[in-house]
């Protein structure tokens, strides 16, 4: 009974560290709490399936922003859209929800920004960011509240109030000079191969 008190106290003890420390969680949710923001591509068409994903960025300013992270893993939590232009965090692998360690819960506001690209062009948003073909796309920086993700019993995620839609930037067709140019080299290859096809064994 003694251990059983001791082990509950360490425990209740690590979550109080973890709190004091600042951090709040966010549910990465288009639909929830009065949000009914879609996200759509250059055409206007609103993104649906795992070719599209998304991440919530955080920080304490809004010049300071980075990729939130799960409160358990640590690691980035990068879902894919569902269906008509909205994502939702399930958070299957039990690993936290999108966390901002620089800000305390409750009662601090945090800066937020959604961002969303192809995953054609990238695994994150970054690497689609630095092919510099478009594909890409930033919700209006906003602050939400979170909640902390270190209480017993856990809390519910704190909603993005505040998410506005928005777009993807375009990616840009291929000149009319490199398509002029692109045909061009095709002309060519096939006129060589004719000319190839055309000569054959002369009859003796």
């Amino acid at each position: 009974m003694k251990s059983t008190r001791i082990a509950l106290m360490s425990f209740l003890g690590i979550l109080w560290a973890q709190s004091i420390q600042g951090q709040s969680q966010f549910w990465l949710y288009s639909q929830n709490f009065g949000v009914n923001a879609q996200v759509f591509d250059a055409f206007g068409q609103p993104l649906e399936g795992p070719s599209y994903q998304v991440e919530l960025w955080g920080g304490a300013t809004s010049d300071s922003l980075v990729p939130t992270l799960g409160a358990f893993t640590r690691g980035r939590v990068i879902i894919p859209f569902g269906r008509n232009g909205h994502f939702i965090d399930l958070n299957p692998d039990g690993g936290g929800y999108s966390t901002v360690f620089s800000v305390s819960p409750n009662f601090f506001p945090s800066w937020l920004q959604v961002r969303a690209w192809d995953a054609r062009l990238g695994a994150t948003y970054e690497d689609a960011v630095a092919l510099g073909q478009g594909g890409f796309g930033e919700s209006p920086l906003f602050q939400a509240i979170g909640t902390d993700p270190f209480t017993f019993p856990p809390n519910t995620p704190g909603a993005l109030i505040g998410l506005q839609s928005f777009s993807l930037r375009p990616i840009p067709e291929p000149s009319t000079w490199a398509l002029l140019a692109l045909g061009g080299a095709s002309c060519l290859v096939w006129r060589r191969r004719g000319r190839h096809s055309d000569v054959g064994p002369r009859s003796q």
